[in-house]
């Protein structure tokens, strides 16, 4: 969510694009359109694809948006299903802190999943790493195993040699 509101008049509507920048290194803005009777606060879904954590800092640039004139203004019948249909119609962050109203509202809820589902999750996230990550587990599988081996033949040699003096 944004601290930017906007309101249309029905004259106009307006899409939200990303800025390439940021998708270059893995962070996605999903795109957006703004109905022509909009009244409220902006509202974007941000995703981190990449391996890595990014914060935004404040007032940097991460969309931009566009506003479009119809030829003719939107029929006022439109407003009253728009305002009907949406969650965040007429929201600002004063009404939201003043009604103590959720912030973020949907109209649809997460899925529980069971124990046994989130379970089957995380193994199929570490089968996905390792998988991706395959020449990396390799690499720490066959220093694993040198190590372990070097281990063996040392502690081999050391009875060895303990079996020498003890036969002088």
């Amino acid at each position: 969510m944004t601290n930017e509101r906007i309101v249309l008049n029905g004259y106009y509507s307006a899409i939200i694009i990303p800025r390439v920048k940021l998708s270059e290194i893995g962070i996605i803005v999903t795109p957006a359109y703004i109905d022509p009777f909009y009244d409220g606060i902006l509202r974007l879904l941000v995703t981190n694809t990449s391996d890595f954590e990014y914060k935004l800092k404040a007032l940097e640039v991460i969309a931009q948006c566009y506003f479009f004139k119809f030829p003719q203004p939107v029929p006022e019948n439109f407003k009253q299903e728009f305002a009907h249909k949406s969650d965040f119609y007429g929201k600002n962050w004063q009404s939201i802190i003043n009604e103590d109203a959720r912030p973020f509202p949907t109209r649809k809820e997460p899925a529980e999943n069971s124990i046994i589902e989130n379970i089957k999750s995380q193994f199929r996230n570490i089968y996905y790493w390792i998988k991706e990550h395959a020449l990396i587990t390799s690499i720490i599988g066959l220093v694993s195993l040198g190590y372990a081996g070097y281990k063996q033949i040392k502690s081999n040699q050391i009875h060895k040699i303990i079996n020498q003096l003890l036969k002088l």
